[in-house]
């Protein structure tokens, strides 16, 4: 190429400088699929897991304001949300099965095993649900935080399909849960919304929407007549997605498990996993415990116990806010999912916007490897304030109530870990649920159950094998 003057020299530069921005905006947006933010049942601290974290490896960008105590929507009558739980007069000197982790891989799986008749004990810091499944949007939709044409390129159009419908099995297996064992967590099955908000996002939601075979199409208008929403492309609609109160689900999974016969033991401090001759035995700061076996149901915390998944597991922090009701006639029945899963909002019945997402916001690092959920970030905020002002003019001149984090897990690639830690067949890891992890940890979770009663048949999806990031 012949460059004979300044302005040209110029013109060619900014063309330059435009297709860089291009590669990295696609660069950026990849590493985002591939690292999805997740659940976190259990806090991360220095020699155990438990209620009482002092933060590390945390975020130094915008940790927000300690003055201004995040007040998680879902528990008004929770004096401290992040104070331990009652610890237990004594612990079972043995179990069948410990349980480390009562968030909704641990609840779902005690529940499962106490219920088929295992001696069974569920351990954490904190009481149900004051991890991250507490703190959730409580969305119980199927797939995973982003597209699932976009997943397709990343790990297969098969595997992509065999991902989705197992979170669709997986949510039939929570939805008959709550059901049998009667758990008031105000499970509502209305459907959800998924919204691109370009042009790029419009061609691989509606390229998602022929490739599942599922939902019908939204144009931009009907978006804003139905969903109060201005500046979608296009919304997905998908008929059998579901919401529930997260935290009511936590605690009545726990309880359910307990009246089966589990012991649920919260304020225990589980300092490590040991394998013996009889299978595992538990360390805690309230004594030992030897069981068959060990289940880790602790996502982002996995790599306290299991130090092989240090670079495997990465916490991220991901943040809400919940606004005062909006005036009668303001209704949004569905949960809504925006942006490649970057944003994602619901009303309660009562009339409150519950909003989430925009920790793009968090330059540089966008609240990976933060662990403190005590404290919000301001910028994010901020940016969620803006998004509701720009883009969902009803709810935007209302009072905020409510703000909360929750710390969650990514993977490398996007999947989660489900299976027996490599060469050690009696301790198993259930975790790294990558945005989804009231979708995908109920079968994940069952499946275990299964394999650690010797039921014959289906087993986790070998994508889903811990074995596969250790290399």
């Amino acid at each position: 190429m012949s460059i004979s003057s300044p302005s040209a020299l110029g013109t060619a530069v900014a063309g330059i400088e435009r297709v860089v921005d291009d590669v990295a905006e696609k660069l950026r947006t990849l590493h985002d699929h591939l690292h999805r933010i997740s659940a976190v049942d259990c806090r991360t601290v220095e020699g155990g897991l438990d209620g009482q974290e002092t933060p590390r490896e945390a975020h130094n960008g915008d940790m927000g304001v300690k003055s201004d105590r995040p007040r998680p929507f879902w528990m008004p009558d929770v004096p401290d949300p992040e104070a331990r739980g009652e610890p237990p007069s004594r612990l079972p000197d043995r179990v069948d099965v410990a349980v480390v982790g009562a968030g909704i891989a641990g609840g779902v799986a005690a529940l499962l095993l106490a219920r088929a008749g295992a001696s069974v004990a569920l351990l954490d810091g904190r009481a149900p649900g004051r991890g991250a499944t507490g703190r959730s949007a409580g969305f119980l939709i199927r797939g995973t935080a982003d597209h699932p044409d976009r997943l397709a390129a990343a790990i297969g159009r098969e595997r992509a399909l065999a991902l989705w419908r197992f979170t669709a099995d997986s949510v039939e297996l929570l939805v008959r849960l709550v059901d049998e064992e009667r758990i008031d967590c105000a499970l509502r099955r209305d459907g959800g919304l998924v919204l691109a908000l370009d042009e790029d996002e419009r061609r691989s939601v509606e390229a998602s929407a022929g490739f599942v075979r599922e939902g019908e199409l939204w144009s931009a208008a009907e978006v804003e007549h139905r969903a109060g929403f201005v500046g979608a492309t296009v919304g997905w609609f998908r008929h059998q997605d579901c919401v529930l109160h997260p935290f009511r689900l936590a605690g009545g999974l726990a309880a359910a498990a307990k009246r089966h016969g589990a012991c649920v033991a919260t304020g225990v401090t589980v300092h490590a996993i040991e394998d013996g001759p009889g299978g595992t035995t538990v360390r805690t700061d309230r004594g030992g415990i030897v069981a068959g076996t060990t289940l880790l149901a602790v996502n982002s915390a996995l790599p306290m116990l299991e130090p092989s998944f240090r670079d495997t597991i990465q916490p991220v922090r991901a943040q809400m806010h919940a606004t005062a009701p909006a005036a009668p006639g303001t209704r949004l029945p569905w949960p809504v999912y925006a942006h490649h899963g970057f944003e994602y909002w619901r009303q309660e019945p009562s009339g409150e916007l519950l909003f989430g997402g925009c920790r793009w916001a968090a330059e540089p690092d966008r609240e990976c490897g933060v662990r403190d959920d005590s404290c919000a970030s301001q910028g994010v905020f901020d940016a969620q304030r803006a998004f509701v002002g720009r883009h969902l003019p009803a709810f935007a001149a209302l009072p905020v109530t409510h703000r909360w984090t929750g710390i969650m897990a990514f993977t490398p690639d996007g999947l989660p870990l489900v299976g027996a830690v490599p060469g050690a067949a009696r301790r198993l890891v259930c975790a790294g649920w990558n945005g989804h992890g009231l979708a995908l940890a109920p079968l994940s979770a069952a499946l275990l159950v299964d394999g650690i009663l010797g039921r014959p048949g289906a087993s986790p999806p070998e994508m889903f094998d811990p074995g596969r990031s250790l290399g």
